[in-house]
């Protein structure tokens, strides 16, 4: 496993000094606990505003690297940034039995999702058809037909071994699966996902345990959301179970975004926001064969979010390429799971409910904490930049250019110091890219690939983050 490390940023650059501690995930000031103390402090402060736009030409921030800034900065349109403290919490089945009421009928049984012997036998025939079909194009010549297969084929003691290995699964599946009578939803047998039969004549799969919950409306087998992103991936492909099922998304973004804002009231979720959306359809997830389309409509990914910060369509996090450390004397501390919210709906409104790794709001510490002087946090960003951005054999005697492109200003999860406790504490997120990244900027169509990728929400975006209060740099180890 890659050891993620962080070294003491020089106070020349970033004018403070930094001491890392394998219970904090970031780097904080030794004039601290500076942001506990920030943090906590009582003031009039009013609300305070900071450009919309950073610009700024190609400066070298230190030998070999430019840095060159175009960017929008989102922030608050109110001007007040509060710190709220938060803390983990499990799952329980009160809060599932609560969710599963407001959006499904009252149930009538539960049935077991164990594959029986009919569904294995099933997939035994589609998986020797496969072969024989591959044989079949092999002996034609491996025609062009457009279909985007995979060519090996198994020899014969392999398909035996799969054969012998489906063989078993037969002999041990139960014919039929057992259902059980209910009257609510407090009885929800945890860590198993199962089918359930509603008094209305619908079905719902749902499955939770104190980290997870989903929901999915008409579904028997499993819930599954396949993103427009995936059917593209896929379309072209012949062993796809869901491909040939598509449906493509006539539902507008606003008139989604409508029903998601009613649905959100009603579940208890007013302080999320959304980021990202993406037109999608509702799979009953069986086998090859064996899957059914039950809703098309739009699938948000929300986080919680009571300050009310901004946010963006991208997903991001802090970036892996940047040098927080050289050594092996500190070691940043293991990532904090991210709470999460996604909702599929439609017309109809929430087909699809998933909700992972709680989190409860502990309490507000301040409801308007003072943030860096803007030309301060510019300062701290270049200074990081030239500390941090990384130097290999390939790339030491090139000309490296980054350009930002967008700041964020919003709120990031940090650990308290010697406790369970959390901070939702302002930061800039700094989006950027390097020249490397694209293809040569005197060649047709540079502009159109560089904004695609920037506002791809398909694709992770690197950042560097900066601490607003302090100014110090945070950094997650994803243990990579």
């Amino acid at each position: 496993m890659k050891r993620i490390c962080m070294f003491i940023l020089v106070v020349l650059f970033l004018c403070v000094g930094c001491q890392p501690t394998p219970e904090q995930e970031y780097v904080i000031n030794k004039r601290d606990n500076d942001l506990g103390q920030k943090v906590e402090a009582r003031s009039d402060l009013k609300a305070q505003t900071f450009p919309s736009r950073w610009e700024q030409e190609a400066t070298e921030v230190r030998q070999g690297l430019t840095v060159r800034v175009d960017a929008d900065i989102l922030q608050k349109a109110d001007g007040l940034y509060p710190v709220y403290r938060t803390r983990g919490a499990d799952i329980t089945i009160d809060d599932a039995a609560a969710w599963a009421g407001k959006l499904l009928p009252a149930p009538v049984s539960r049935t077991d999702r164990e594959w029986t012997k009919a569904q294995w036998e099933k997939e035994l025939q589609d998986y020797l058809q496969r072969i024989d079909d591959l044989k079949a194009w092999i002996a034609a010549g491996r025609p062009y037909d457009g279909v985007d297969r995979d060519e090996y084929l198994p020899d014969p003691e392999e398909i035996e071994e799969q054969t012998n290995q489906y063989m078993e699964l037969i002999q041990k599946a139960p014919d039929k699966n057992k259902t059980t009578p209910l009257s609510d939803f407090r009885d929800m047998p945890k860590g198993q996902g199962y089918a359930y039969a509603l008094s209305d004549g619908s079905t719902a799969y749902i499955s939770w345990d104190e980290d997870y919950v989903q929901i999915g409306k008409g579904c028997r087998r499993d819930a599954y959301i396949y993103y427009n992103y995936y059917y593209e991936d896929e379309k072209d492909m012949d062993d796809s179970p869901y491909a040939p099922l598509w449906q493509d998304v006539t539902m507008t973004r606003g008139a989604a975004e409508a029903v998601l804002q009613r649905e959100l009231q009603r579940l208890g979720f007013e302080d999320f926001s959304i980021f990202g959306a993406f037109p999608a359809n509702l799979m009953d997830a069986g086998g090859m064969g064996d899957s059914d389309r039950v809703a098309v409509g739009w699938s948000f990914h929300l986080k919680r979010n009571p300050g009310g910060y901004p946010t963006v369509d991208v997903p991001y996090e802090p970036a892996q390429e940047l040098n927080y450390g050289a050594t092996d004397e500190f070691t940043a501390s293991p990532h904090m799971r991210e709470e999460t919210l996604e909702l599929m709906v439609d017309e109809r409104g929430v087909q699809c409910f998933l909700f992972s790794a709680k989190k409860e709001i502990a309490g507000i510490e301040n409801t308007n904490v003072e943030l860096l002087p803007f030309e301060e946090a510019k300062t701290r960003i270049l200074n990081a930049f030239a500390m941090c951005y990384p130097t290999y054999d390939w790339n030491k005697d090139k000309d490296l250019r980054l350009e930002i492109y967008r700041v964020l200003i919003t709120s990031y999860t940090l650990r308290l110091p010697n406790s369970e406790d959390r901070r939702e504490v302002p930061c800039y997120v700094v989006f950027y890219d390097d020249s490397i990244n694209y293809s040569d900027p005197s060649q047709p169509n540079y502009e159109q690939n560089r904004d695609r990728v920037r506002n791809d929400p398909n694709l992770m975006h690197d950042c560097l983050f900066i601490n607003a209060v302090d100014g110090s740099v945070i950094h997650t180890d994803w243990g990579w």
